[in-house]
């Protein structure tokens, strides 16, 4: 059954984005005043989190061919871009040699969890987007 995109199933995927640009300039801020410390412990479990979510992404995505409506190919593009986001940063925090209170730190810290926000807040989105009916 395809169902067709409303205007206000956009509104969720707004404000994921704005969220996730949120939560990622307060973890800045934070991270910058040393109030939170994004530790390696934590930077490998987000990896870990990221990398599931891409592989039950992939299989899903080769077992079946889903008739999507417009929203919610930009959700699952909103999705793909935070799981990318997330290991792109982890792997950043995790491989170069940086203080957590300098600049590079600071900002990979906050783009880390901003990617995280979106994996968590896309998928609230899609869950949402499966149970309304037009």
């Amino acid at each position: 059954m395809n169902r067709p995109c409303c205007s206000n199933r956009n509104d969720c995927l707004i404000i994921a984005v704005a969220a996730s640009i949120l939560i990622g300039i307060v973890t800045a801020i934070l991270s910058a005043t040393e109030i939170v410390t994004i530790t390696p412990a934590f930077s490998w479990a987000l990896l870990g989190v990221a990398v599931v979510y891409l592989l039950v992404t992939f299989v899903a995505s080769s077992l079946r061919r889903f008739d999507t409506p417009y929203c919610a190919k930009s959700l699952i593009t909103a999705f793909i871009v935070g799981i990318l986001g997330t290991i792109l940063f982890s792997v950043l925090l995790l491989g170069l040699p940086i203080a957590t209170a300098s600049p590079a730190g600071v900002i990979f810290a906050g783009l880390l969890l901003a990617s995280f926000a979106l994996i968590v807040t896309s998928v609230s989105c899609l869950i949402l987007n499966s149970y309304t009916n037009d």
